[in-house]
Parts: C-alpha cells; sequence; structure tokens
C-alpha cells in the first residue's frame, strides 16, 4: 500500500562543487537538507531561482573548513555560482531513491 507522506526528517547529501580552475574530481561537501513537498520546492525556485532553493533547504554542512552558518552560506554560494546546481541535482536524486525490498 501507498503511504502518505506525514514528516520526513532532516537528511544528508553528498554534494560534488566543480572547484574553478581544478580538472581534478571535487571534495564531497556533505550538506544537512530539510525535506519540501513540491508545492514548497515550486515556490522556492520560482521566487529566488536555484539560489533560493539552496536557502530553503541547506541546514547545515560538514567537510568544510567553516562552520555553517547563514553567512557563511550565503558566501559560499557567492564563491561557487554552481554550487546551487549541484544542491539541486543531489537534493533531487536523493529524494527520489527509494528503498527497495529484495
Amino acid at each position: 500500500m501507498f503511504k502518505r507522506i506525514a514528516q520526513v526528517p532532516d537528511f544528508e547529501i553528498e554534494v560534488l562543487v566543480a572547484l574553478p580552475g581544478d580538472a581534478e574530481d571535487p571534495p564531497p561537501l556533505y550538506m544537512t537538507v530539510a525535506y519540501r513537498p513540491a508545492r514548497e520546492l515550486d515556490a522556492l525556485t520560482t521566487e529566488g531561482g536555484l539560489p533560493g532553493f539552496a536557502r530553503g533547504v541547506v541546514r547545515g554542512w560538514r567537510g568544510h573548513e567553516a562552520p555553517f552558518s547563514p553567512e557563511e552560506f550565503e558566501e559560499f554560494l557567492s564563491q561557487y555560482p554552481s554550487a546551487s546546481r549541484a544542491i539541486w541535482e543531489a537534493y533531487t536524486a536523493a529524494i527520489g531513491k527509494a528503498k527497495r525490498k529484495n
């Protein structure tokens, strides 16, 4: 039986942000994100594009040299323009995965 989602706890995603001028694979940055229903995701992206989406779902990180804060996250988004898309891709991949029984 398909069940309705009551409340999904925050979850962690692995984000790979391309570093400018670096041909190496980027190091992973682990972000804690909040689950949002489709209508909220639509509103976030409509109002603020992918950066607005990122601001609306990211709650923390690990693997970054600075502790997470709203100001530090804004600086991060400013320094790495591709980060918002990388967060979107990791987020949508994570919510699209479903556990399956063997």
